[in-house]
């Protein structure tokens, strides 16, 4: 199984994080948000979808807000 994450030198595979998940009770709901995730990818490849430079500088502020990355180094 590929090693997806390591963590203090232990590896953890795409099913190791997979059986937590269900255990968590976690696996749907992550599911539900990875489908809609690629429907609305392949939604916008069918339909030729351009986002705008100002759509695009929005998303990049929401993500370093997001992130607190509130200043360049």
């Amino acid at each position: 199984m590929k090693t997806v994450i390591t963590i203090d030198g232990e590896q953890l595979s795409a099913e190791d994080i997979i059986t937590f998940l269900k255990f968590s009770n976690e696996f749907e709901s992550v599911a539900e948000k990875v489908i809609e995730h690629k429907l609305l990818v392949q939604a916008g490849k069918t339909h030729n979808f351009q986002p705008s430079q100002e759509e695009l500088q929005g998303v990049a502020d929401d993500y370093r807000r997001y992130n607190g990355l509130h200043r360049a180094k």
